[in-house]
């Protein structure tokens, strides 16, 4: 299946840049799982993770016609320490001192 069949234009990969190539799997792996293992890879967390997300909420009048409202839905942070997930601290004390560390941060 190619992206004609999704209405998309086809392209040649020497059209495209490193950021279309991002976008590119961001739009095709979406709902997929992928794109956080992306974002860690790539660390680009607090470009793509770091920042608000907004909602619209649409407004009809009675003569049809229609108002857009954006709104804040949810202040996002991130930290650098969320490249890598923290490792069980019952896992580190099976090993003897020294020998497996917490990640940085946790």
């Amino acid at each position: 299946r190619g992206r004609e069949s999704v209405n998309m234009p086809a392209i040649l990969a020497s059209d495209f840049d490193f950021d279309d190539i991002i976008h590119e799997r961001r739009v095709e792996l979406a709902f997929e799982g992928a794109r956080w293992l992306d974002v860690c890879r790539l660390k680009k967390g607090a470009e793509f993770i770091g920042t608000s997300i907004y909602g619209v909420k649409v407004n009809v009048s009675e003569d049809g016609t229609r108002s857009y409202e954006r709104y804040l839905i949810e202040e996002r942070v991130w930290d650098d320490r969320m490249y890598l997930f923290p490792i069980n601290e019952n896992e580190i004390a099976k090993y003897p001192s020294g020998i497996l560390e917490q990640n940085p941060g946790w």
